[in-house]
């Protein structure tokens, strides 16, 4: 069982210490490397831009999602991550089932090209989500060059 809660002051530590994670996960397509203390710099996220869930299974905080609700014209995963030892027990799916059904409308979903693993994972939660009424291109993006974006429209 898991349990989503808000990110607040309090707690963005913990999501700050789980995107180390995520950094060293997706260091071979950024190319960004640790410092001199092994740690990968962290984007902050702020609490009043973004909203920010933490998942936890049982008492242990196992992934996170950064949700930008401003972007125009869909709400965007910017970003998301289920630690690996969790994967494929269906949590990442139901944390997105649980974030599309409390935001209702337009999503956009993005992956950094060559993230074939995040990639297959997002195409089959939303395949899943939306009874396969999405839509997927490749766009240029500013900051990734190259990208695989689904949209779709949350249920009713």
């Amino acid at each position: 069982m898991i349990n989503i809660i808000k990110v607040d002051d309090s707690n963005i530590h913990v999501l700050y210490n789980l995107a180390q994670g995520y950094e060293a996960e997706f260091s071979n397509l950024t190319k960004e490397m640790p410092d001199q203390d092994g740690r990968f710099k962290i984007h902050q996220y702020p609490v009043n831009q973004y909203v920010l869930y933490l998942c936890y299974k049982d008492a242990n905080p196992i992934g996170f999602a950064i949700i930008d609700l401003a972007s125009n014209p869909a709400c965007d995963i910017y970003e998301f991550y289920v630690v690996p030892a969790v994967r494929k027990q269906n949590i990442g799916k139901n944390f997105a089932f649980y974030l599309f059904d409390t935001y209702k409308g337009i999503w956009q979903i993005r992956q950094i090209d060559g993230a074939e693993g995040s990639t297959s994972f997002w195409r089959k939660v939303i395949n899943e989500y939306t009874n396969g009424n999405y839509k997927e291109e490749i766009v240029q993006d500013p900051r990734w060059n190259c990208i695989i974006k689904q949209t779709f429209v949350s249920r009713v």
